[in-house]
């Protein structure tokens, strides 16, 4: 797995934050990112990319 993160502060309580992972290497299995129909056809993949953006706030 690989990922990377960015984070901003907007003001002192509010912070904007985005990120990036890349999971890899399923070795043919399958798992939350396919379907088990794509398994059983063989239309599985090796690997998939998951972006994140999201608002941090403390009151």
């Amino acid at each position: 797995m690989n990922f990377v993160g960015l984070r901003y502060d907007i003001t002192p309580g509010i912070a904007a934050k985005l990120e990036w992972n890349h999971f890899y290497d399923f070795k043919g299995t399958s798992g939350p990112f396919e379907s088990p129909d794509a398994f059983v056809s063989g239309e599985s993949f090796d690997a998939v990319d998951v972006y994140t953006f999201l608002i941090d706030a403390v009151f």
